[in-house]
């Protein structure tokens, strides 16, 4: 069973919409009740954009620029992802799953990153969360995520 989404019933705390959201979910269908859970728990902490449910079935390399703006990736690990890596899916998540320090994963079903980042031939380089942790542990690791992501981005690489 899903968690609670805290502050169900009020309204989002942020009025100001981004032109980019801030965390692309992507996912398998297997593991869409999370990811809509994710996008309901970050659309009511960060507004109506503040997230982008990408279905990994649906994949094509021409999404990786969209993706790639996103300041953040949340990638819902589950077995049938896995199980469906083959090689140019395997391209497309390298590629999403940098730089280090942005991506974020969220264990469903799975206990850890280890076979994710083997197959794909990456260090395991990226925030990790499990279903089994609180709305708020998710929204903290995805701030200190964001967070890092904008040091990395700007001139100087501070925030």
């Amino acid at each position: 069973m899903l968690p609670a989404v805290p502050g169900w019933g009020k309204p989002p705390c942020s009025p100001r919409i981004p032109e980019t959201p801030r965390v692309a979910v992507l996912f398998e269908s297997e593991a869409e009740d999370w990811a809509q859970y994710l996008q309901t728990l970050l659309q009511r902490e960060w507004g109506p954009w503040a997230s982008w449910l990408y279905p990994l079935a649906s994949w094509a390399p021409r999404d990786l620029a969209g993706l790639g703006d996103c300041p953040c990736r949340l990638l819902v690990l589950s077995g049938g992802l896995l199980r469906g890596l083959d090689p140019p899916k395997g391209r497309f998540l390298r590629a999403l799953l940098r730089p280090p320090g942005t991506p974020v994963t969220l264990l469903c079903g799975v206990p850890s990153t280890a076979p994710l980042f083997h197959a794909l031939q990456l260090p395991p380089t990226c925030w990790e969360l499990s279903t089994a942790q609180e709305p708020q542990e998710y929204l903290a690791v995805l701030r200190e995520a964001l967070r890092t992501g904008k040091r990395r981005d700007s001139p100087r690489g501070d925030a």
